[in-house]
């Protein structure tokens, strides 16, 4: 990410997303293949995969709220960032009846081709909407930002804008604990699904299946009935306390139930179905006032440079 970011002022966006998804496609294509070869259950390989994947997904959430802030204005982006994450919930439940239905005809590894195809759509996406938008312009002023002569900045003077800026440091802070409640819930789905489900990876996968299409039913509902409602008639601070009163409860009814699966899924079932409707709306409106300069880099910055470390901290906390 420190090296994407330096790429970031010296081509349009557009470019740079279809370019770096076609890179990540190629190094999926390459997991794939060894997927089938002797030393696909090591731990270095399994681990690798599983790094790749948190950069992969690390990479688009930064490119696409980057590329969404890019196209529209404030009010443009308030109006319409809900809706836009519509889609985003809305396939947590198609996916959930994909797994469903793929549990007789398709192996859990070739799922990476799903990954895949998702990521080549999204590049033909960007590059279409990229192409729109300098066609569209009427002047220099208004095409997709150009800096091909700026020089990169430094990590360290990234570090030093974020702390100048109080708005950026605010933005970081909640960034950072909504990642550590949400990996802590995940963490502990994790070794619930290891224990019930410890010889059964097929029955591991139905369950998975089943909870992505009840969460995205609960979140397309969230998404249509109330994130519009709670940010106009409530504002953002409302939308952001939502997240973790609900993840709390969550966490409240697994301690009373001693530990049960279902019990176990709450806290990340409720994590999943606010964090991309009401909570991510809130977040990303408010990255839009910050200067342009600096919006372009802190959202990477934050998300790719400050979290990993702390995220690993975590880790080694669990460990």
């Amino acid at each position: 990410v420190i090296y994407y970011n330096r790429l970031v002022p010296r081509y349009p966006m557009y470019r740079l997303i279809a370019v770096t998804n076609l890179l990540m496609v190629l190094g999926l294509f390459l997991f794939r293949y060894f997927l089938d070869s002797s030393f696909a259950h090591g731990f270095p390989f399994l681990a690798s995969l599983y790094v790749y994947f948190e950069v992969v997904v690390t990479l688009i959430g930064i490119q696409f709220w980057t590329f969404a802030g890019e196209i529209f204005n404030p009010r443009e982006a308030k109006r319409l960032f809900g809706l836009i994450a519509t889609g985003g919930v809305l396939s947590n439940a198609l996916a959930g009846v994909g797994l469903r239905a793929a549990l007789s005809s398709i192996h859990p590894k070739d799922l990476v081709f799903a990954v895949m195809i998702g990521l080549l759509i999204g590049a033909g996406c960007v590059w279409i909407l990229g192409k729109q938008k300098e066609q569209s312009a009427t002047s220099p002023s208004s095409s997709l930002p150009r800096h091909p002569d700026n020089k990169p900045p430094s990590v360290r003077s990234e570090m030093r804008d974020i702390m100048r800026d109080p708005m950026a440091l605010t933005l970081g802070a909640l960034m950072i604990v909504t990642s550590l409640v949400a990996n802590i819930a995940d963490f502990q789905l994790d070794l619930s699904l290891q224990r019930f489900y410890a010889n059964d990876s097929q029955g591991m996968l139905a369950f998975l299946g089943t909870f992505q299409i009840y969460v995205g039913i609960a979140a397309v509902l969230v998404q249509f009935l109330f994130t519009n409602r709670v940010l106009e008639r409530f504002g953002l601070v409302v939308g952001l306390l939502l997240l973790p009163l609900a993840i709390g409860g969550g966490s409240l009814v697994f301690l009373v139930s001693v530990g049960a699966l279902w019990a176990m899924a709450l806290p990340r079932g409720t994590d999943m179905t606010l964090r991309f409707t009401v909570n991510d709306a809130s977040l990303n409106v408010l990255f839009l006032p910050i200067r342009e300069s600096l919006r372009k880099r802190v959202k990477s910055t934050l998300d790719g440079v400050i979290k990993p470390p702390i995220m690993a901290l975590l880790g080694l906390f669990f460990l």
